[in-house]
């Protein structure tokens, strides 16, 4: 019995080997558009993978490689790269096909430990969570894979291991010890440049009519978008360029990808007829934009749509709509002690809007409440003079912190409620100053039923003609629907 069920476990390893060998096409160095910081900081344990014999002349330890970023951002992308830039064989695994069974992994390793290959594990938090989170059998995972790390020889033809995860997961310490995966390289969202450096290179062999100005403006629109993102949104848009054909020569047009970015790629279901943008929406979107503006300039400007957006078929009153914080300047200007004031104005500033305008507050002011109030409250565990250490290591500290004690919720609750309603005080003062800005923008928003570029939206909010594709020159319209209250 124990000898049949060695064989069936060889034949699944050989199965499981065989089918993680990478057989698609060689990635170039130009589509690594975003990774470039990430090849850098990798350019000296490529160099060691490359020569061996100088790593062992120096004494270095061979070591793995973790990679960590939201998904899209181009780990697998760059694996492959390092596989063909070295001559090797790459082996793909998703950490799931380990069917948490501890033998396959080990049974993986005793196989590959003497071939010069890259093993690229995605997912591999799966394998190794931390040991205080997880159940026996993840522990189990966990010992398997660290025992199977560390017996990868130090010879010349020992695999690079590559592990990749997303950055909102707890590993195992043990798992970053030098040996192991004990170099960590960091993957980011792309730059407002280098989204515009993917739409150019996917783009390329797709017969297109848009023009420099064109990508540049769907760049700035995909705001937080990654390089999957883009790849797939050409890809939508070429698919509805073709289903609409009606010549030999299609080609992708401005309008074709402007629809799938400000969708984010989803295609919704088709609703009721009467389900379309409101006056309502309108002004909250453009409460959100003229405060971002107000409070920190054009570059804070993203894009704004009421097209596409969250919505709730469960609420009557249903938010269609959205308005984007640039992620660049988000990236450089997050809430501090000074600023935190300004980032909670603008997250309350649609349903202030509501009030001010309309003289009720809709659907969407439960977001910008909640918004709001995480702003204050993480100002809180910064040292804030009137609450003195951090709440969460408190709480953490004293094994309280999934349920709370109800002393600190009482002492977070009296000091959030104070700065919340002077929070409020400003951005509706902000709101009244910037009232005619903002009604001018909502009216625009309702005429053009398009998404609208940071710089369509300071031009509106300033009163100015916008020059832009098809419509340059257009005056801001001038009336708006009348308001029902």
């Amino acid at each position: 019995m124990v000898e049949r069920r060695d064989r069936s476990s060889t034949a699944e390893i050989n199965a499981l080997i065989e089918s993680a060998r990478y057989t698609g096409p060689t990635v170039t160095a130009e589509q690594l558009v975003g990774v470039e910081s990430c090849l850098r900081q990798l350019a000296g344990q490529l160099a060691l993978v490359a020569r061996p014999h100088l790593a062992q002349r120096f004494g270095l330890e061979p070591s793995g490689t973790l990679f960590i970023g939201p998904p899209g951002t181009g780990k697998t992308l760059l694996a492959r790269y390092l596989a063909g830039q070295l001559a090797m064989p790459m082996y793909q695994f998703a950490a799931d096909e380990f069917q948490s069974n501890p033998e396959l992994i080990h049974g993986v390793f005793r196989r590959l430990s003497d071939e010069r290959a890259l093993v690229f594990i995605d997912e591999i938090s799966i394998l190794a969570q931390r040991r205080d989170w997880g159940d026996a059998e993840d522990r189990r995972m966990l010992s398997a894979l660290i025992t199977s790390l560390d017996g990868l020889s130090d010879t010349a033809t020992r695999p690079w291991v590559v592990g990749a995860c997303t950055p909102d997961i707890q590993l195992d310490h043990a798992i970053h010890r030098s040996g192991r995966l004990g170099v960590v390289v960091e993957f980011a969202v792309p730059s407002a440049d280098q989204r515009r450096q993917l739409f150019e290179l996917y783009l390329r062999p797709v017969p297109h009519a848009l023009a420099a100005g064109d990508i540049g403006r769907l760049a700035e629109m995909a705001n937080g978008a990654t390089g999957a993102d883009v790849r797939d949104w050409v890809s939508q848009a070429a698919s509805e360029v073709l289903a609409e054909a009606e010549t030999d020569e299609p080609r992708i047009e401005y309008r074709h990808l402007e629809t799938v970015v400000a969708r984010r790629g989803f295609v919704a279901a088709e609703g009721r007829a009467d389900r379309k943008p409101t006056y309502e929406t309108a002004l909250h979107e453009a409460g959100h934009a003229a405060v971002a503006w107000a409070c920190f300039g054009r570059a804070a400007l993203a894009r704004l749509d009421i097209r596409f957006g969250s919505s709730n078929s469960d609420l009557e009153d249903s938010h269609l709509g959205h308005f984007e914080v640039s992620n660049d300047w988000l990236a450089v200007n997050k809430p501090n002690s000074r600023t935190w004031p300004e980032h909670a104005a603008v997250a309350l500033a649609g349903v202030c809007t509501e009030e001010a305008l309309l003289g009720h507050r809709g659907a969407g002011g439960e977001v910008d409440v909640s918004n709001a109030t995480r702003i204050i409250i993480g100002q809180l565990d910064t040292g804030d003079p009137d609450f003195g250490p951090s709440r969460s290591q408190v709480e953490t500290a004293a094994g309280i912190f999934r349920e709370g004690s109800e002393a600190m919720r009482a002492t977070v609750w009296h000091l959030v409620r104070p700065r919340f309603a002077s929070c409020w005080l400003r951005t509706a003062g902000l709101v009244a100053d910037h009232r005619q800005s903002i009604e001018r923008l909502a009216r625009a928003l309702l005429a053009d039923d398009r998404a609208l570029s940071g710089d369509e939206i300071e031009a509106i909010l300033e009163g100015r003609r916008r020059a832009r594709r098809g419509l340059a020159g257009a005056p801001v319209p001038p009336a708006g629907p009348p308001v029902t209250r």
